[in-house]
């Protein structure tokens, strides 16, 4: 019996765990010795950047993980998502690989990818203090009552969620990691 692997969507508003949550599952493969890839700095994760890196180099057995996918894969800009990374994204169960992608909303990223997508998940912080949770959501075709025409609906799957304990996993990361720009001496009104 094969594995089942998935690409799964994780958002949620900033500050809510998003980097926690894939610094989570990054160290959980990675006691078990697997290859973890991920564009964002993940202690003991390999460097990627997905839009040089995806479908030009064999990245096989393991996890990917995209943070900010709305910067990677802007819904805007879907004429840049090249036809080897589609293929990529297709074939990841022939490559052996789960593909978690985080992002701040959930119609920010390439189209191609939430269509793709098996899992959603929401990441929230819990009322729990030092814990980050995860709830699953689960689509379902419907219809719509006014317009009668077929739809996708969203529901929370009840006892789906998952509780982390964030302290340990925060020293895997930088959470205010980012791109440097040049300073500017800036006029005074």
């Amino acid at each position: 019996m094969s594995k089942g692997y998935a690409i799964s969507i994780y958002f949620g508003v900033p500050g809510s765990g998003k980097t926690t949550f894939a610094a989570y599952l990054a160290k959980r493969d990675l006691k078990k010795k697997k290859r973890v890839w991920s564009n964002v700095p993940i202690t003991g994760t390999y460097q990627l950047d997905p839009q040089t890196d995806i479908g030009n180099y064999m990245i096989c057995d393991g996890r990917v993980i995209i943070d900010e996918a709305g910067i990677e894969y802007n819904n805007r800009n879907f004429k840049n998502f090249s036809d080897k990374q589609n293929y990529f994204y297709k074939y990841h169960r022939h490559n052996q690989l789960d593909i978690d992608i985080f992002s701040q909303g959930y119609d920010d990223m390439d189209k191609k990818l939430r269509i793709l997508a098996q899992k959603l998940y929401v990441v929230k912080k819990s009322l729990i203090p030092f814990f980050v949770v995860r709830k699953s959501i689960k689509k379902r075709v419907g219809i719509n009552e006014v317009t009668k025409e077929i739809i996708d609906e969203y529901y929370f799957v009840p006892f789906s969620s998952k509780y982390i304990f964030a302290p340990t996993l925060w020293k895997m990361f930088n959470t205010y990691s980012r791109r440097e720009l040049p300073q500017k001496d800036w006029s005074v009104w």
